[in-house]
């Protein structure tokens, strides 16, 4: 519950005593709660500990080794943080077909 509305301080205490406390087969979905709350979070390094945690009870699981090769590319860099949280508006443009959103690269405004 504590993840879910994102009390993250509480979740990640609450889910590492169930790892704790639980056997491995148990634990594995602790691990997997824990990974996306640490995913949500920006946290991509302790995202691969748990899906290596995963991997050790069950080696088989190939859409964990999937996921772990993309999260380990992005634990390569820094955790992601918000330097500054402000509202803000964005224009869309929005049809069946989907929304589209204005995009700005180098200085080059795409759709």
């Amino acid at each position: 519950m504590a993840s879910a509305f994102n009390e993250s301080h509480a979740a990640e205490k609450y889910l590492n005593r169930a790892i704790e406390h639980a056997s491995d087969a148990d634990a594995v979905e602790a691990h997997e709660m824990l990974g996306y709350l640490y995913a949500r979070l920006g946290r991509y390094y302790q995202v691969v500990q748990q899906l290596d945690s995963i991997l050790k009870v069950k080696p088989d699981r190939a859409d964990v080794r999937n996921i772990r090769t993309i999260y380990a590319a992005f634990s390569q860099h820094p955790d992601q943080s918000i330097g500054r949280c402000r509202e803000t508006k964005v224009h869309a443009d929005v049809s069946r077909y989907g929304v589209v959103l204005p995009v700005s690269i180098h200085g080059q405004t795409v759709r």
